[in-house]
């Protein structure tokens, strides 16, 4: 098995076609489609099915596929730890991040990053489920940035930090005269069974900043009246600028928006302080080059900046 060999039949089985496969390879579909006859007839057995216009992979396929991919990704962590033995400032750093936090993270932190490494080409890859699922999937990928609830078994990982999840609501809702100051919290203290009946605007529970509410409010024992749902917490506080709900929300994202958080107020809640974790994850035993570890570092210098605002 050689390394572009193995790459070759990674693709086919990605994009589950020849036509597509041989696009994202930048060769003929002609040609990929000779390769893995080729291949096959030598190896005496089919890789692939063709079920429904799709390629499916034999049990032979899978097994291939499974050394397959830990060529690949062997050559990546080779020519990574080659440039950094070579002090060679040039590469590739490719991100997974989950879409909804990649516009409140991504720009600061690739700009600074780019301001060191010039000659490291970024990809960001913006993902509406599982980032985490991506990274062990896809053997190019360096790291996958997200947040968690529980750690991942499987990958190791640096924490990023955490941000306090907060209730924001419109700075001129009568219950904040209810607010006051608790040891242990960064911000004035509210029982959210106050807020019983009140519009809420929340994420769906399958986002892991929506899991955590949800667990409060069932710990609680408390059923909001939840009139509206949304992926994105820019959303759910531009929602409570409006008056037109409360919500709850990591507090990175309300210093992210900045001025166009001003007319809301958050608030700590719950009787201890909850919390959503950001880790950068990876491939167990991988090889992180040391541009890699720098742009953890800046990601982290970021979280840090913005929760140290307003201490």
């Amino acid at each position: 098995m050689e390394v572009k060999e193995a790459k070759y039949i990674l693709a086919i089985a990605k994009y589950k076609s020849i036509n597509k496969a041989a696009k994202a390879l930048y060769i003929s579909q002609p040609s990929l489609s000779r390769y893995l006859q080729n291949l096959e007839f030598r190896m005496n057995t089919k890789l692939f099915s063709h079920i429904h216009n799709e390629y499916v992979p034999t049990y032979m396929g899978m097994r291939y596929l499974h050394y397959a991919k830990k060529m690949v990704e062997l050559e990546n962590e080779w020519n990574a730890e080659y440039r950094d033995i070579m002090n060679v400032k040039k590469g590739q750093l490719n991100i997974a991040i989950p879409i909804v936090r990649s516009n409140c993270l991504i720009p600061d932190s690739v700009a600074e990053f780019h301001q060191k490494y010039p000659n490291v080409d970024v990809n960001v890859y913006e993902a509406a489920h599982s980032v985490e699922q991506m990274l062990l999937e896809e053997s190019n990928l360096d790291l996958a940035v997200y947040n968690v609830s529980t750690f991942p078994k499987h990958l190791e990982y640096q924490i990023i930090g955490r941000s306090e999840i907060v209730l924001v609501m419109h700075q001129d809702h009568p219950t904040i005269t209810k607010a006051v100051k608790k040891k242990g919290y960064r911000h004035p203290w509210i029982d959210i069974r106050d807020l019983e009946g009140e519009n809420f605007v929340l994420l769906y529970e399958q986002q892991t900043t929506g899991k955590v509410i949800q667990e409060l409010f069932d710990t609680i024992g408390m059923n909001p009246n939840v009139w509206m749902r949304t992926r994105s917490s820019e959303v759910a506080i531009s929602m409570a600028q409006k008056n037109a709900g409360i919500t709850l929300a990591a507090e990175g994202y309300v210093e992210h928006m900045g001025p166009n958080s001003r007319e809301v107020v958050c608030l700590s809640t719950g009787d201890q302080q909850i919390y959503t974790t950001m880790i950068a994850a990876y491939r167990p035993g991988q090889y992180l080059p040391g541009y890699v570890q720098d742009y953890i570092d800046i990601v982290k210098s970021v979280m840090d900046g913005r929760l140290n605002m307003k201490n």
